[in-house]
């Protein structure tokens, strides 16, 4: 599983013991033990090794409250292993002693997206990039929500801001490029997708993104070249076979949609 650029910012602003909200000052308690189970725990989580991590936070907190830090790490492990009550009691915990804590609200809103709590999991996010305003990525959790709940204009003012923020994340120019235009502003939208996979010719769900967006501004030739660019890079992905035997049937083409189709089931 690739790590986003989010994670790795939570488990850099927990190593070093910061509040990534609120006033930015340090939290007053003693700075991490360099050997003790919160950097042991980060270590594992920033190699991946997130149920190993979780013991070792689970196993320390067994046997004493824990510190704000340790409990934020804690609720992000729980949200990442689907362990959602477990990681929802945590956050309780934390909203009651670090209410101005940035990464509590933005861990909040992701246990919320899990259990299907749109709203509380926006009101969350919201709040992260009040007290956070220059973290980019609190800006494109809200901006992925807000599309969730088919709010495209205001995914897109997220997006940017989270561009804004972060602009060699191309992944961003991708996704607040999609916004723009599923809002309607195909004019807007697409040349941020142009550059998105200019910077990125090799990546197929690049390729799919700007072709999904090509089929929303009725580029159907446009939407065919990328979905057929996407295929040769990664013949494994369902995504471009799909739309591009819709495609196929739409523009007179039966016999090579069929075709399309059949190779998407294998």
């Amino acid at each position: 599983m690739r790590r986003s650029a989010a994670r790795a910012a939570l488990v850099a602003s927990i190593a070093a013991g910061l509040m990534v909200a609120g006033t930015g000052c340090a939290p007053e308690e003693p700075a991490p033990d360099p050997g003790g189970p919160l950097a042991r725990a980060t270590t594992l989580a920033d190699q991946g090794r997130l149920a190993e991590a979780w013991s070792v936070m689970d196993g320390e907190l067994g046997k004493r409250p824990g510190s704000v830090d340790e409990l934020v790490l804690f609720a992000d492990l729980c949200q990442r292993l689907g362990r959602v009550r477990r990681g929802v009691r945590t956050v309780d915990t934390l909203e009651e002693r670090a209410p101005d804590d940035a990464r509590v609200h933005a861990v909040s809103a992701r246990l919320d997206r899990d259990r299907h709590w749109p709203a509380d999991a926006l009101a969350s996010a919201e709040r992260a990039t009040e007290l956070a305003p220059d973290e980019p990525d609190y800006h494109r959790l809200l901006g992925e929500l807000r599309m969730e709940v088919h709010d495209p204009a205001g995914a897109a003012r997220a997006f940017e801001e989270a561009s804004r923020l972060s602009p060699d994340d191309t992944v961003l120019l991708g996704a607040w490029g999609r916004a723009l235009v599923t809002a309607g502003d195909h004019e807007a939208g697409l040349p941020l997708l142009d550059r998105y996979v200019e910077r990125n010719p090799g990546d197929a769900l690049a390729h799919t993104e700007r072709g999904l967006a090509r089929v929303r501004a009725r580029d159907l030739e446009g939407a065919e070249n990328d979905f057929r660019e996407a295929i040769r890079l990664e013949p494994s992905l369902p995504t471009p076979y799909h739309n591009l035997a819709l495609i196929l049937q739409r523009t007179g083409r039966p016999e090579e949609a069929a075709e399309m189709r059949e190779r998407h089931r294998h």
